[in-house]
């Protein structure tokens, strides 16, 4: 069964899981999983917390209706995956 998820980090309490789109091309796939690991890092470091109605960063609340542009943990995740994602081609792997 396919998920019809785009993307998504959950935490278990024991294990980060993260959901990904099956029919993205390679590229698209990399750099998404890689955004999703930044925000493993976010989640490890303590930054960002996220509650059912609410997500909190850095000790401030924010709102989930809050632009996804807008969410600082995203601007954070999207400069990171910017400045340090490489991709990989097929034949690399």
């Amino acid at each position: 069964m396919k998920t019809i998820t785009v993307f998504r980090v959950a935490y278990d309490g024991m294990a980060y899981f993260i959901q990904m789109n099956p029919t993205w091309d390679l590229e698209t796939a990399q750099r998404t999983f890689f955004h999703e690991l930044v925000h493993v890092y976010q989640f490890r470091k303590g930054w960002l917390i996220e509650r059912q109605t609410y997500a909190i960063w850095k000790d401030i609340e924010y709102s989930w209706a809050l632009p996804w542009i807008l969410r600082p943990w995203e601007i954070h995740a999207e400069l990171l995956t910017d400045a340090l994602f490489v991709p990989s081609c097929e034949a690399d792997i």
